[in-house]
């Protein structure tokens, strides 16, 4: 297991090593060699993998870790509580379900 996104705030790996783990853990999961979910063995909580889910790049992921997720939307303004899902991640945005 790895925490994939403290271990790049941390400075500990570059995007680049972070974006090949993930690729590595992935490939092992869809081969069997995995006995936890890639979410799992990456640390990652639901709303992260949903995140990765959309394509958000993981140094994106790893500022919202560590400053906090955006607070509303970013094409119409609304307030979105990410817990509550009801969001995307359009070009490493968070936006509302509407936009």
């Amino acid at each position: 297991m790895i925490n994939i996104l403290d271990s790049m705030i941390e400075k500990r790996i570059s995007i680049n090593e972070a974006d090949d783990i993930l690729e590595e853990i992935l490939d092992k999961f869809h081969d069997g060699e995995l006995d936890a979910t890639p979410q799992e063995e990456l640390c990652l909580d639901k709303f992260e993998w949903t995140a990765i889910g959309f394509g958000v790049d993981l140094s994106v992921l790893a500022s919202w870790r560590k400053g906090g997720w955006p607070t509303k939307c970013n094409n119409c303004g609304k307030a979105i509580n990410y817990r509550e899902f009801g969001w995307k991640i359009v070009n490493d945005e968070l936006v509302c379900i509407k936009c």
